[in-house]
C-alpha cells in the first residue's frame, strides 16, 4: 500500500482542490486534472510530479490509488483506482 504519511503533501496538493460536485462546473479530463494543479508554483509543481511519477506507475494497485485518494483532504471519493490513475496521470502530462 502506498504510504499515506509520504505523500501528505502531495495530498494537500491536488486531492484537497476537489469538492463536492466539482464535475458539474469541470466536465472534461484536462478540466479536472488542470483543477488539483491550479495555483501551484513552479518548484511545487516539480515536487508534485516526482510524486505524481511514483504513485501512478505500475508499483501501486488501483486499491491503493483508491485508499490514497480517500485519505486525502479531498470532499469527493472515488471508488474506481484507474479512474484515479487516468487523472493523477493527466495531470503529471499537464506539468511537463
Amino acid at each position: 500500500m502506498i504510504e499515506v504519511t509520504r505523500h501528505a503533501s502531495f495530498a494537500q496538493e491536488i486531492c484537497g482542490q476537489y469538492f463536492v460536485r466539482f464535475y458539474e462546473i469541470y466536465t472534461t479530463l484536462d478540466e479536472v486534472a488542470a483543477l488539483g494543479i491550479r495555483g501551484l508554483n513552479e518548484e511545487e509543481k516539480k515536487e508534485l510530479a516526482l510524486v505524481l511519477d511514483d504513485i501512478t506507475s505500475s508499483r501501486y494497485s488501483a486499491d491503493d490509488l483508491v485508499k490514497l485518494w480517500n485519505s486525502s483532504p479531498a470532499d469527493v471519493w472515488f471508488g474506481d483506482g484507474e479512474e484515479v490513475r487516468m487523472l493523477f496521470r493527466r495531470a503529471r502530462q499537464m506539468i511537463a
